[in-house]
């Protein structure tokens, strides 16, 4: 990675790296990342546990680690796709294993992403989510993003974890719809091609 080389395999990743290799910095030592931080971005995994629920043993863990490196006032953004109250847990345990006198506050920044385009999806956003309960965490958040051309929502953690969900189980909604259409359309005889594309053009099922 620090040569220019990505060890995952994403469209136009390793030519961005390589871009912006001076200016970038990678590091298995968390202490060190973590300690003169202004903003620590939480995107660790959250699978998913035999009974359906999320593991967020990963998160909680890193929010521990960050509360016993950071030596400065600093923002903790939880962009992994986490159960709505998350964001608070994460507050709680921050300031219950901080180790300096500093301050810490927590943000919610969910992702949109489509698997396979993640960097276009990052960069031409649909829009922009910051859930905070301090307008502190708010404005440190929309410095990052104030070159994107995308609009940027404000809301309170809870909803910006809640809007995450709510989008995926849209999404999963409409391909469920469309995918009972096209069996319907088989049994009758119609082209669902032609049926999709007609529902396309109403901007009713774009609001």
């Amino acid at each position: 990675m620090k040569s220019g080389k990505s060890p995952i395999y994403e469209p136009g990743l390793t030519e961005l790296m390589r871009k912006n290799l001076d200016s970038l910095n990678f590091t298995t030592n968390y202490k060190s990342a973590y300690k003169d931080a202004d903003l620590i971005f939480i995107g660790v995994g959250t699978p998913e546990k035999r009974d359906g629920s999320a593991n967020l043993s990963y998160v909680y863990s890193v929010a521990i680690q960050i509360a016993e490196s950071i030596e400065k006032d600093c923002v903790v953004v939880v962009k992994s796709t986490v159960p709505i109250g998350t964001n608070d847990k994460v507050e709680e345990i921050l300031r219950a294993n901080l180790v300096h006198n500093v301050n810490v506050y927590v943000a919610s920044n969910p992702e949109f992403l489509a698997q396979g385009s993640a960097i276009k999806d990052t960069l031409y956003s649909s829009r922009i989510v910051i859930g905070a309960e301090e307008e502190f965490a708010a404005e440190t958040l929309k410095k990052v993003y104030k070159n994107f051309n995308a609009p940027i929502l404000v809301t309170k953690r809870k909803s910006a974890e809640m809007i995450k969900y709510a989008s995926n189980d849209f999404l999963a909604l409409k391909i469920s719809f469309i995918n009972e259409i096209a069996n319907l359309c088989e049994i009758i005889g119609a082209d669902i091609d032609e049926v999709a594309l007609s529902m396309g053009y109403d901007n009713r099922f774009l609001q």
